[in-house]
C-alpha cells in the first residue's frame, strides 16, 4: 500500500473515531501527539487507539487490496479489448484489400469475357458471310 493510501486511511479512521468515539471531535491534544510512527500512542492501560487503528487497516487493506485485483483485472480486461480492436483493424485492412483484388481480378475478368464475345461474334458474323458466299443457306432458330 502506497504512503498515500495509507495517509488516507489513516485519515478516514481518525474522522470514523472522531464521530464514533469523541462526539465528533478530535482527541485532546490533537492527532498530531497521538500519532506513533504507523500506530498510535497509548496512555494508559484502557487506551483501545492502537488496537482500534489495527483493526481498522486490517479490515480496510483487504478491501483496497480488492479493490486493487479489480483494478487490475479491469486493466487486463482493457489491454485484451486494445488487443482485440488492433487485429480487428488488421482483418479489416486485410478485408479491404483482398476486396480490392477481387474487385479488380473480377473487371479484369469481366473485361476479357466482354473482349471474348466480342471477337466470337465477329467470328461468327464472318463464318455466316462466308458460309453465304458460298451459297450455303443458315436457317436461324429463335
Amino acid at each position: 500500500m502506497s504512503n498515500i493510501d495509507k495517509q488516507a486511511l489513516r485519515e478516514k479512521f481518525e474522522a470514523w473515531w472522531e464521530v464514533n468515539y469523541h462526539n465528533g471531535n478530535p482527541p485532546r491534544f490533537g492527532w498530531e501527539h497521538w500519532r506513533d510512527g504507523d500506530g498510535y500512542k497509548i496512555d494508559d492501560d484502557e487506551s483501545e487507539l492502537d488496537g482500534m487503528w489495527e483493526s481498522w487497516q486490517a479490515a480496510h487493506s483487504s478491501k483496497l487490496e480488492d479493490l486493487e485485483e479489480l483494478v487490475e483485472l479491469q486493466r487486463f480486461k482493457l489491454e485484451r479489448q486494445a488487443e482485440d480492436l488492433h487485429q480487428a483493424k488488421s482483418l479489416e485492412s486485410i478485408h479491404r484489400e483482398k476486396r480490392y483484388e477481387a474487385k479488380r481480378e473480377f473487371s479484369s475478368y469481366k473485361e476479357r469475357a466482354d473482349s471474348n464475345t466480342m471477337r466470337r461474334a465477329k467470328e461468327v458474323c464472318h463464318l455466316e458471310e462466308a458460309l453465304q458466299a458460298a451459297g450455303i443457306r443458315i436457317d436461324v432458330e429463335d
